[in-house]
């Protein structure tokens, strides 16, 4: 891990190890039997539900937020009532809370 706190493989000289995990998936065959049984919202997608607002890092990509997403961040955090200052973190964007899935 380097001193921004981000990952890189394989760790260079000077930089902490970190240990990876690895998933790999197990495939099978599913047949109709398997969908006729199924949740509605299992068999064909994720169910509606909030996301809540959030930061998301994007310094690394070397992009900057836009005005819109900063004025939205200042505008949530003081809404929230949350302490700090309301200014957006340098290297993130500010996600506004919505719907996610059907």
């Amino acid at each position: 891990m380097n001193r921004a706190g981000m990952l890189r493989y394989p760790a260079r000289s000077g930089e902490r190890p970190v240990a990876l995990l690895c998933y790999t998936p197990v495939l099978r065959e599913a047949n109709r039997e398997d969908l006729r049984h199924a949740e509605p919202e299992v068999a064909y997608g994720v169910a509606a539900h909030r996301v809540a607002g959030h930061l998301m890092r994007i310094g690394h990509l070397g992009k900057e937020a836009s005005a819109e997403a900063r004025a939205a961040y200042r505008e949530d955090h003081q809404r929230a009532g949350l302490a700090g200052p309301h200014e957006l973190p340098r290297g993130f964007t500010y996600v506004r809370e919505h719907e996610r899935g059907f």
